[in-house]
C-alpha cells in the first residue's frame, strides 16, 4: 500500500465540489498510510476493542494500520490549516478517530466522502508546529488539540496554548512505506551456520542463548536456523534484511537483540515491521570482497554485528561493534543450506 489513493482524478474532485447539495462542509481528497509518532519516537497504536489509542516504544502482535485522509473546504474560505480525518484499519474493519464528550474515541465507520457541516467529530485541523512536527485541533472543540498523557501515554484532547511549546501535542507523520520491513512470501531457508573453527551454531532456548559447539552429539533441530528474508521499502544499501529463527520442540524462537545482547525469544515472525529498525532484523552481506562468508549487522543498534564471544569457555553469539575493516573473524559466518547429508 503506498501513496495517495482517493479522489486523485482532478475531474472527479471538481465534480464533487460542484455538487449543488454541498453548500458547506468538506469533501474527501487524498488518503495516506502513515506512521504517527510522538516527540519521544514512540509509535501510536490503536486498540479498537477498547476504543483506545496509546503511544508505545515496544509493540508486539498484530497492530492497526494508521491512515490520514485529507479533506477540502467546500466554501472558498482561505485557511492555513488542513482538515483531516485520522483512522485505523484492523481485521478488515475501519475505525475513525473522533471527539465524543470531550474525549478521543474510535468508532467503526466507513470513511465519509462528504461531510455536510462546518464542524465534525471526525475533522481535525492539521497545522505545522515546528520543523517536522504537526498539531491537530478539533473542529468541534475549538482550542482543544490532540495530545498524549505522560502518565499512561494515551491519546486524548486538551486545551493548548499556541504561544507555549507543548511537546505532548507535537506529532511526527511519516509515510509508512518509507519505514517498513515486509515479509517475503518465499519459503524460509533452513541453514546451518559455521564459524571459522568449523564449529556449528546451536540453539539453547532453555537458556535463551545460541553458541558455537563441536559437531558430535548435536540435535539436528537445534542446529537448523531459518533465514526469513524481508523486503525493506526504504533504501539503505546495508545488505539483505532478514530475521533468523529456529524451531525446537514445535516452538518457534526468534534471534533478537535485547539490551545489547543476543537472545532467543519464543514468538511468531511478524509479516510486517512498521519501523526502520527492529531487534529482529539483521542485514546480511558478504564478510569481505571475494569471499563467500557473511556478516550480519543489526538494524537495531547501528554499526554492531553478530559475533561470537572469545572470552570464557562458551562461544556464545553476541553483538559487537563493527570497525568496517573486514578482519574480525569472530563476525565471519559460513552458511550451508540444510540437506539430509548434513548431520
Amino acid at each position: 500500500m503506498s501513496g495517495f489513493t482517493r479522489l486523485t482524478n482532478k475531474l472527479e474532485l471538481v465534480q464533487a465540489l460542484c455538487d449543488p447539495s454541498m453548500k458547506i462542509g468538506f469533501i474527501q481528497a487524498d488518503s495516506q498510510y502513515v506512521i504517527i509518532m510522538n516527540i519521544n519516537n514512540d509509535l501510536l497504536n490503536a486498540y479498537p476493542e477498547q476504543s483506545l489509542l496509546t503511544f508505545k516504544s515496544d509493540v508486539q502482535g498484530e497492530t492497526a494500520e494508521m491512515f490520514i485522509d485529507m479533506y477540502i473546504y467546500v466554501s472558498c474560505r482561505k485557511k492555513k490549516e488542513v482538515p483531516v480525518v485520522l483512522s485505523c484499519k484492523l481485521n478488515n474493519k475501519t475505525y475513525l478517530l473522533c471527539v465524543e464528550n470531550n474525549s478521543v474515541v474510535l468508532k467503526e465507520s466507513e470513511m465519509p466522502g462528504k461531510i455536510h457541516s462546518e464542524t465534525s467529530e471526525f475533522i481535525f485541523y492539521k497545522r505545522d508546529l515546528y520543523t517536522g512536527c504537526r498539531t491537530f485541533e478539533s473542529s468541534v472543540e475549538s482550542g482543544y488539540f490532540l495530545a498524549w498523557s505522560k502518565e499512561d501515554r494515551s491519546l486524548g484532547l486538551r486545551p493548548y496554548d499556541q504561544d507555549k511549546l507543548d511537546e505532548s501535542a507535537a506529532f511526527y507523520l511519516i509515510p509508512a512505506d518509507t519505514r517498513v520491513f515486509k515479509g517475503d512470501p518465499t519459503t524460509p531457508i533452513p541453514s546451518h551456520v559455521w564459524n571459522n573453527h568449523n564449529e556449528l551454531l546451536i540453539a539453547h532456548p532453555e537458556q535463551s542463548i545460541v553458541k558455537f559447539e563441536p559437531e558430535p552429539h548435536i540435535e539436528a533441530e537445534k542446529a537448523t536456523f531459518f533465514q526469513d528474508i524481508y523486503r525493506e521499502l526504504a533504501v539503505t544499501n546495508k545488505g539483505t534484511p532478514m530475521a533468523m529463527s529456529c524451531k525446537v520442540d514445535n516452538k518457534t524462537y526468534l534471534l533478537c537483540v535485547e539490551n545489547n545482547s543476543v537472545i532467543l525469544k519464543e514468538d511468531k515472525l511478524p509479516a510486517e515491521i512498521p519501523t526502520k529498525t527492529s531487534e529482529l532484523i539483521f542485514y546480511k552481506r558478504f564478510f569481505s570482497d571475494g569471499q563467500s562468508s557473511y556478516c550480519f549487522e543489526s538494524s537495531f543498534i547501528e554499526n554492531h554485528c553478530l559475533a561470537w564471544n572469545t572470552e570464557g569457555p562458551e562461544k556464545k553469539l553476541i553483538l559487537k561493534p563493527y570497525s568496517g575493516n573486514g578482519i574480525d573473524e569472530t563476525m565471519k559466518f559460513d552458511l550451508q543450506e540444510k540437506t539430509s547429508d548434513i548431520l
